[in-house]
């Protein structure tokens, strides 16, 4: 791949853009926004790996204007002081993903391979008009059952829903993912509950040791966020011992298609997925 690394630190620049090479890619180096922001032309570059915090043009302006100039390129936020506002801010800015500094070769593995996936991935199909819903409580789209390491424990997406890495919601469960792993004490803040994006919210509850994200049609309701809240709490009760026991396959855990299920009916619209356990 073409990539474009963006620090005002050149040694950590350089740093990045030795480790990118080895792995094969063609790496350019910009010493700040508005030197990446000549080089960011229409084609120039499949990735941009860009520093949050930079002198002039900030690692959030420099998102925007790329965005608009360069929507083909893949956006990656590189940051040392990372939480969930500056997550927010870097996904509504643009950004595809985040990383958080010092950078680990294995997150960077990952935005790699998440990149190299998108390329391959056929043209996604014409956005269509979904006619006005008639019912006054919200349609469930998706649900995804996380663990407080990332592990994705169940996910359900209704037929038809876009959830393409490049959509606000797409890069928002990358991020979220990665602050369990960093700060999951952060999302349990409440900081971050709900992102709204045209007439998609995602909806967003933590537990104690498990984080669960619904994608509904229209605004959350209370209904909603109760059964949420439930839903999780009978889930963690059932597997104490599993999380205690610092349980990594997904497949041991009891009850998660049973959890995305009571979320998904609560509202019209929602699928509700075959329990895998008994």
């Amino acid at each position: 791949m073409r990539i474009l690394v963006v620090d005002d630190d050149a040694q950590l620049a350089d740093l990045l853009a030795e480790f990118l090479r080895g792995e094969g890619h063609a790496v350019d180096v910009a010493a700040d926004g508005r030197e990446a922001l000549r080089r960011l032309q229409p084609g120039a570059y499949d990735l941009a790996f860009i520093d949050h915090q930079m002198p002039g043009l900030s690692g959030l302006d420099l998102l925007r204007a790329a965005r608009e100039r360069v929507p083909e390129t893949a956006l990656v936020l590189m940051t040392g002081l990372p939480s969930v506002d500056v997550a927010v801010q870097a996904i509504k800015s643009g950004a595809r993903d985040f990383v958080p500094k010092p950078l680990e070769p294995a997150a960077l593995d990952r935005v790699l391979e998440s990149v190299r996936r998108q390329a391959r991935a056929p043209d996604a199909a014409p956005e269509t008009h979904e006619a006005p819903l008639e019912s006054d409580g919200p349609a469930v789209r998706a649900a995804f059952l996380t663990n407080r390491g990332g592990l994705l424990l169940a996910s359900r997406v209704v037929p038809g829903e876009r959830m393409m890495d490049q959509d606000l919601f797409g890069a928002t469960l990358d991020v979220i993912q990665n602050f369990m792993r960093v700060s999951f004490p952060a999302l349990r803040g409440g900081f971050l509950k709900s992102i709204r994006q045209g007439n998609r919210t995602l909806v967003l509850e933590p537990g104690e040791e498990a984080f669960l994200t619904v994608l509904v049609r229209g605004e959350e309701t209370d209904e909603l966020r109760k059964a949420m809240r439930s839903a999780l709490r009978d889930f963690e009760i059932r597997n104490r011992g599993r999380f205690e026991a610092g349980v990594v396959d997904a497949d041991e855990f009891l009850g998660t298609d049973e959890v995305l299920a009571r979320v998904m009916k609560t509202a019209p619209g929602g699928s509700q997925p075959k329990p895998k356990r008994t």
